[in-house]
C-alpha cells in the first residue's frame, strides 16, 4: 500500500529542492570569488618585495653621495689614529 504523503512532507521536499537550485548558481560564484581572492594574495606577495627593493634602491641612490663621504672620511680617520702621514700611505 502506497504511502500518502503529508502536507508537510511535499512542501518540505519543495523547499529543498528550490534550496538546492539557488545553492548551484551560489556555488559558482563563490567559486569565482574564491579564484578572485587566490589571485590577489598572489599579487601582494609579489608586489611587497617589489616595493621592499625599489625603496631600497631609491634610498642607495639618494644617500650614495652621504655613503661616499661617510667611507671617505672613515679612511681619513683611521690615517690619524694610525698617526700617519699623507706621505706614509697610498691609496
Amino acid at each position: 500500500m502506497p504511502s500518502r504523503k503529508t502536507y508537510r512532507e511535499s512542501i518540505g521536499r519543495q523547499l529543498w529542492r528550490i534550496g538546492a537550485l539557488l545553492l548551484v548558481p551560489a556555488m559558482g560564484f563563490a567559486m569565482k570569488l574564491y579564484i578572485v581572492q587566490e589571485i590577489l594574495v598572489v599579487l601582494l606577495l609579489l608586489a611587497v618585495p617589489m616595493v621592499i627593493v625599489l625603496i631600497f634602491a631609491v634610498t642607495v641612490i639618494l644617500f650614495q653621495e652621504g655613503i661616499r663621504w661617510a667611507v671617505c672620511g672613515a679612511k681619513t680617520g683611521v690615517v690619524r689614529l694610525a698617526g700617519l702621514s699623507p706621505q706614509d700611505h697610498q691609496f
